[in-house]
């Protein structure tokens, strides 16, 4: 299996299009920014008064973020404002797609998708898997603080990784065909590949067409005006 690209882009998915924050929210807090975000994403009734889990972890998040990137290259996003619009609020948009009891996140990076998906899905376990060493203490430091029961982190290549999931998710990790290529061996039967990318994505092979039902869809991040869409690859019946 070849191995994937050493340049990973985990951070602004599709940079040409990277979008702007809504004017309205140019001054608004981090918090409040996620705050009005979750609740345009329909989770609202997670950050409720009195039952703000999602909120105060994801903020947690955010500060332990900021405070190991200034000595650990982890994003090139180094705002607070835009590290909820851009890395959580851009994470969550996949929630609705997410329905596996096991998910991995490949090519992790500091956590995204997986960590922001991980506080609104307890129940199902996610695997965050990177081969950087830096990243994955960084994760796992964040998986302890965060009191992340679901969570696994892992540190090999993925090419390296051979367990059954349900789902593999990534968030601008590589060329469509290089994900399916590196990751259709782990999928369990009607498995799925969903691929966070920006305004375009690639074609696939004849090959992997005919092993996988694609859909593109739509991802509207709250208060940031860009592109984003995630693909969906279903892996088809009788195949796994």
């Amino acid at each position: 299996m070849p191995a994937l690209p050493e340049q990973i882009l985990r951070d602004g998915i599709h940079r040409a299009d990277g979008g702007q924050l809504a004017d309205l929210h140019s001054e608004a807090s981090p918090e409040q920014i996620l705050r009005d975000g979750i609740h345009q994403l329909g989770l609202g009734k997670l950050v409720q008064p009195g039952n703000d889990d999602l909120l105060s972890r994801s903020m947690a998040y955010i500060n332990l973020l900021g405070k190991w990137n200034r000595v650990t290259n982890l994003t090139a996003i180094t705002q607070p404002g835009d590290m909820a619009t851009r890395l959580l609020l851009d994470s969550l948009t996949i929630a609705d797609h997410l329905h596996g009891k096991l998910v991995l996140d490949a090519g992790s990076g500091a956590g995204l998708p997986g960590i922001p998906l991980a506080m609104v899905f307890p129940d199902i376990q996610f695997i965050l898997l990177d081969s950087n060493t830096k990243k994955t203490r960084f994760m796992t430091q964040a998986k302890i603080e965060l009191a992340l029961d679901n969570v696994t982190v892992v540190h090999c290549r993925l090419e390296d990784f051979d367990r059954k999931v349900d789902q593999v998710m990534c968030r601008a990790l590589a060329s469509l065909g290089e994900i399916v290529t590196a990751v259709e061996h782990l999928l369990e039967p009607g498995g799925q590949i969903l691929a966070m990318k920006g305004a375009v994505a690639e074609d696939l092979t004849l090959e992997q067409l005919d092993r996988f039902n694609r859909q593109d869809l739509p991802l509207h991040v709250p208060l940031l005006d860009a592109k984003r869409h995630l693909v969906v690859l279903t892996m088809k019946e009788g195949l796994g």
